[in-house]
């Protein structure tokens, strides 16, 4: 036979499990209001920063990525915030071009131009349910002063 994998959960994981989805419509709630001062902030002072269209009424809003002009632009950006401490990750990197898809199935550079643009151009600002209005509004004046000094 093949080698698999056993996922279930214990006990202890089902318990917080458990826990955890009674919290839930509460961090969707929560998340989905940090979005949108997001938005509203970063429009306000109109940042060259373009919003992946998720509609706050139907997404999770488990990350907020954004796109940069391009990826020096968010390279500098990701060392500005490092050095203010604020973290930053970059999600949806071109699985196509990882070496294992490169090496076993020929995929390479120039075979999904839309999702190399992203990937080079995305990036993903803080966001979890127990963040404050003060804590975005700290991360978007950071983001102002990379652009605007």
């Amino acid at each position: 036979g093949d080698i698999g994998y056993n996922y279930r959960a214990s006990e202890l994981e089902a318990a917080l499990g458990i826990v955890r989805l009674k919290k839930l419509e509460e961090n969707v709630k929560r998340r989905r209001k940090l979005v949108a001062l997001y938005r509203e902030i970063i429009t306000s002072f109109n940042l060259p920063v373009e919003f992946i269209e998720n509609p706050l009424e139907s997404s999770s809003h488990y990350i907020l990525p954004i796109l940069l002009e391009d990826q020096a632009t968010r390279d500098k950006l990701i060392e500005h915030m490092t050095k203010n401490r604020i973290q930053t990750s970059i999600h949806y990197l071109p699985v196509h071009l990882f070496r294992y898809f490169r090496e076993n199935l020929g995929t390479g550079p120039g075979m999904l131009p839309v999702t190399e643009d992203v990937g080079a151009r995305e990036l993903t600002l803080p966001l979890f349910p127990t963040m404050s209005e003060s804590q975005v509004e700290m991360v978007v004046m950071k983001i102002k002063e990379f652009f605007y000094g």
